[in-house]
């Protein structure tokens, strides 16, 4: 099975069972344990979360990535300083544009609830 994130080289079988008893012990590798502590911390807040679907719920749920995936947690950033690796290569991002994010989720929001809002919230 492929992998989703750079380096993470917990099995899926591993990752199961830690998401389903939060037992540590599973991963082997401390950087799994924090990526998969935060996406953990991210899910169920957005899962519980009562806020609108809104530039604050997405900053809320980056807030909770404090262990690997934030360079300043909950913080919009402000320049090209994060790189995603790629089967096609590095993609480095422009900084959100905070209205056009708005939109999209506003867009979101309004919206059927189908695959393609969906899609353009992740994008």
């Amino acid at each position: 099975m492929g992998h989703t994130f750079d380096n993470l080289s917990a099995t899926y079988a591993a990752t199961k069972e830690f998401l389903r008893t939060n037992n540590p012990n599973v991963i082997e590798s401390r950087a799994d344990l924090a990526l998969l502590e935060d996406l953990k911390d991210a899910s169920l807040y957005a899962l519980h979360a009562s806020s609108p679907l809104d530039v604050d719920f997405v900053q809320d749920v980056n807030a909770k990535l404090s262990r690997t995936a934030a360079i300043e947690p909950g913080v919009l950033r402000t320049e090209r300083n994060s790189m995603v690796r790629t089967s096609a290569g590095d993609y480095i991002p422009e900084p959100p544009d905070e209205e056009k994010m708005e939109s999209v989720l506003a867009a979101a929001r309004n919206g059927d609830g189908n695959l393609r809002d969906a899609s353009e919230v992740f994008a």
